[in-house]
């Protein structure tokens, strides 16, 4: 579990396993991931699943949030490995100069910050704690739960024969609740 009270960085990483320039993107997040202040989720898409190889983590959700970012961006498409940062830039996750400036400038912005708690109540459930604040907006908090790693061997498509590894992939990606 990351201690949420740090303020972080969020790099998305939207990536596939039939991609054959991901496993790059996918080893670059990893190195992030290691870095304080940055918290490195890896949504893995569906659309390459055409290749001959069904991404298991490939999530039509994930899908749809890429396609929500390219739009608010004004692209003509969505492609992988795609990096956004803070949800405010966005770039190939293949370029480690133009993701690493972003990271810098994101991590120097003032953000609103809410200090959460969570509770374990029972064993499936949470119990989330948001304190008053100054903050003067809304805001959605949202659940991701994701798995640290996984390692995956590719017996078909592009990547056929390589094992694969993937850092903090997004099994979900829930707004729970919003707050005011």
């Amino acid at each position: 579990a990351l201690p949420i009270s740090e303020r972080r960085v969020l790099v998305e990483l939207y990536t596939a396993q039939g991609c054959p320039i991901c496993p790059t993107a996918d080893a670059y997040l990893a190195e992030l991931a290691k870095r304080p202040g940055i918290l490195a989720l890896s949504f893995h898409v569906d659309y390459w699943d055409y290749i001959g190889w069904k991404d298991p983590f490939a999530d039509p959700a994930n899908t749809r949030r890429q396609q929500n970012y390219a739009d608010r961006y004004g692209l003509p498409y969505v492609f992988t490995p795609q990096m956004v940062v803070d949800g405010v830039f966005q770039g190939s996750g293949s370029d480690r100069s133009r993701i690493s400036g972003y990271i810098e400038n994101a991590a120097v912005v003032r953000k609103p910050w809410v200090e959460v708690g969570l509770t374990r109540v029972e064993a499936n459930k949470i119990q989330v704690q948001l304190p008053d604040t100054a903050y003067g907006g809304d805001a959605d908090v949202i659940l991701v739960r994701f798995d640290k790693s996984q390692r995956t061997k590719v017996s078909k498509g592009e990547n056929r024969g390589r094992a694969l590894n993937n850092i903090h992939v997004v099994r979900q990606f829930r707004p729970i609740a919003t707050w005011r």
